[in-house]
């Protein structure tokens, strides 16, 4: 997620992903707060649940070099990336910070929450009811959006 006061070094970034191949297309969205995609139309559509609220959380977090870089590798994304990927990107990343007074970065996280009720009963009775939080994080160094988010960006 970008907010408009959101940190720069991402945009900034990019043309580091760029350079080792692992660019975002040239029409991807930098979603902002509230628009992450929830999935609410294909949930009561399915005729399993009827919806009754979506929740996105919004929250910043800053982290120093070597935590962002700790987190990036746990992204699958960067895990699937070759070596001299990785090390070009993680080695952008500590020079970056390096230059900043507090040498960390704001990076922001919105997970997307549905909780649903009702609906149609599954086989053998009883009522379904439910929470989903479909991972829909938009992810700020993440190189392609985690599974069913839409808008996810690096």
């Amino acid at each position: 997620m970008f907010p408009d006061d959101g940190d720069p070094f991402f945009r900034g970034l990019q043309a580091v992903y760029d350079e080792i191949g692992e660019g975002l297309p040239s029409d991807a969205h930098f979603p902002r707060p509230g628009e992450l995609r929830d999935y609410a139309p294909e949930i009561t559509a399915s005729g399993l649940f009827d919806v009754v609220h979506v929740r996105h959380f919004d929250w910043e977090r800053r982290y120093d070099a070597e935590q962002y870089i700790a987190l990036l590798k746990t992204f699958s994304g960067h895990i699937a990336m070759a070596g001299w990927q990785r090390e070009r990107l993680f080695g952008a990343i500590r020079a970056g910070l390096a230059e900043r007074p507090d040498g960390t970065l704001r990076r922001h996280w919105a997970p997307c929450c549905t909780s649903h009720a009702g609906g149609s009963a599954p086989a053998g009775g009883g009522r379904r009811a439910g929470l989903s939080g479909a991972g829909c994080t938009a992810s700020p160094g993440v190189r392609r959006p985690a599974a069913g988010c839409a808008g996810a960006g690096k």
